[in-house]
């Protein structure tokens, strides 16, 4: 997202992946048991090539194919490889930051930025994640390939892309815990988004880094922000979906592992970094609150 001034708004201020019901996992790594075959019928016991292509066919007139590939007799079960944080990982850096790319400038490119932060390969039908925010879409859990988490590409992006040009310079604190503040010039303000739990590989100039986002915390600072690109989006209907929209977002808990029993109230964020420095972000005077009284 980078340096950019006030503009427009637009709309709203708006190895593995899908390992589960479709019966595939990208990359085409398929586990496979039984021979799959049943009366009447040809044993369907490759049930994938390496390709990726799902056996669904390995079903005959004896037994049933299901959608996960799954058939009488004998089952194609994908197997995901998450792409776990390297060990070599970062926590604490105090970098500045030329570009920030969370989506791979296309509608699916967010699948493969980050890494796999809760150890599972999410789809909309898994049932062992947090519970979504009120409204949330199934599809909000998605993860991407190889079991990336990173909602921010997948939804916070194009958010911000319709509130403003896109944010793509900035600068990233954090102490060894991973907890700091990515900030991103945005709508010709500085949008200081906390960060918990960062960890970050650096090669040069580049990086890619993978954060969790409190959402309530964003929410805050997007309300702050919303209303510096434009007095009428300090409070009103386009406010409220933004907002909304935030926490719909979300797919990780605040802390702990992944579980059924409690809320999704922070968002994954992976991003690739370029023109990287040292650096330290700073203090800025964002002068008066528009939205004041």
């Amino acid at each position: 997202m980078g340096w950019i001034a006030s503009g427009a708004i637009v709309g709203l201020l708006g190895v593995a992946a899908l390992c589960g019901s479709v019966g595939a996992c990208s990359g085409g790594v398929f586990a496979e048991s039984g021979d799959g075959g049943t009366e009447g019928g040809t044993s369907g016991t490759s049930g994938a090539t390496s390709g990726g292509t799902s056996g669904t066919s390995g079903a005959t007139s004896g037994g049933t194919s299901g959608s996960s590939g799954a058939f009488e007799g004998g089952s194609v079960t994908p197997v995901c490889a998450p792409a776990l944080v390297p060990p070599t990982a970062l926590a604490a850096v105090s970098i500045k930051f030329d570009a920030l790319d969370a989506s791979g400038g296309a509608q699916s490119g967010w699948r493969s930025i980050g890494f796999d932060r809760d150890g599972l390969c999410t789809t909309k039908d898994s049932t062992d994640v947090c519970m979504r925010a009120a409204g949330a879409p199934a599809t909000a859990q998605d993860d991407g390939d190889n079991g990336i988490d990173n909602a921010w590409g997948h939804t916070i992006t194009p958010l911000l892309t319709n509130l403003s040009s896109q944010a793509i310079a900035g600068y990233l604190t954090t102490d060894a815990t991973g907890a700091g503040t990515l900030r991103l010039a945005f709508g010709g303000n500085a949008m200081d988004v906390p960060v918990t739990s960062a960890k970050v590989i650096r090669q040069g100039t580049t990086a890619t880094i993978s954060a969790i986002v409190p959402t309530e915390a964003f929410v805050t600072v997007m309300a702050r922000i919303a209303g510096r690109i434009s007095a009428s989006l300090c409070s009103g209907s386009t406010l409220d979906s933004i907002k909304q929209t935030i926490r719909q977002a979300s797919d990780l808990p605040l802390m702990g592992a992944q579980s059924p029993l409690v809320a999704c109230a922070a968002i994954s964020l992976g991003a690739t970094l370029a023109g990287v420095v040292d650096g330290t972000a700073p203090v800025i005077d964002p002068g008066p609150d528009p939205c004041a009284p």
